[in-house]
């Protein structure tokens, strides 16, 4: 009777490995091959994936405060500059925990404009309540490539930096 409780266990415990080996090996698999489809090759860029970081790039200095690095990703001709980078130095006072997701993003590039039209969610807590905030909006941004960099060059509908307490 101890043997085949003592067999039991064994047969279990291998079993749970080899399961979990097996749905590692899947989740590496898909892994790789998501990886292999986002990948972007050095010098096949194309306008659109490039504008599309250079937004993600803007959007993550946001999320961390990082006003210069929001500046250094902006045209400086914008209209509404300054309010945009006031509206950034004050999410960092108002703001805390601050996420940016983007969905249901289309994007039209031409040879040295790209326009992105994205359905965006901002999640923070505010600082003075500690109270959770879901914000959301559609906002269309347009890049146009200045040097060898892709910049913000404008925005219309929802924006997304703007805040406040609530």
């Amino acid at each position: 009777m101890e043997t085949s409780r003592h067999t039991y266990w064994i047969t279990a415990g291998l079993t749970l490995a080899v399961l979990s080996a097996f749905v590692f090996t899947v989740a590496v698999a898909v892994e790789l091959q998501w990886s292999k489809q986002t990948a972007v090759k050095p010098g096949t860029e194309r306008p659109g994936n490039q504008a599309m970081f250079a937004l993600t790039d803007i959007l993550t200095a946001y999320e961390n405060s990082d006003a210069a690095k929001v500046e250094a990703g902006i045209e400086p001709s914008m209209v509404g500059l300054t309010m945009l980078l006031n509206a950034v130095q004050d999410a960092h006072i108002q703001q805390q925990s601050l996420r940016i997701h983007l969905r249901d993003i289309e994007v039209t590039a031409g040879k040295d404009m790209v326009v992105i039209t994205a359905h965006w969610e901002k999640r923070y807590l505010t600082t003075v309540r500690v109270k959770p905030m879901l914000v959301e909006g559609v906002a269309t941004f347009v890049f146009r490539q200045t040097d060898s960099r892709w910049k913000l060059s404008g925005m219309t509908g929802a924006n997304l930096f703007a805040g406040g307490l609530h």
